[in-house]
């Protein structure tokens, strides 16, 4: 817990969020240790610290999110393959 505090203030010093989110399957269980890390954040930080939560999207979130941005990656070359195609032909 105390290295979730230390983790999320290294993030707080470097990116200045406002919310840092737990997420994935380790969110599911983690409302001890959040609250643990939400008490030493403070003291890793220089700046005010941000709002630490966990996500309750589920343990496939990560997953979901990654098959949804791969997708949306190769859907938007698909146009720009399809081109290449033509001048190369």
């Amino acid at each position: 817990s105390t290295m979730l505090g230390v983790v999320a203030g290294m993030f707080g010093s470097l990116f200045d969020p406002r919310l840092v989110v737990v997420s994935g399957a380790i969110s599911e269980g983690a409302a001890e240790v959040v609250a643990a890390a939400r008490l030493a954040l403070p003291g890793e930080l220089d700046l005010p610290a941000p709002e630490l939560v966990a996500s309750n999207l589920g343990g496939d979130v990560v997953c979901i999110g990654a098959i949804a941005a791969a997708l949306e990656v190769a859907r938007s070359g698909v146009l720009d393959l399809a081109e290449g195609l033509r001048r190369a032909g």
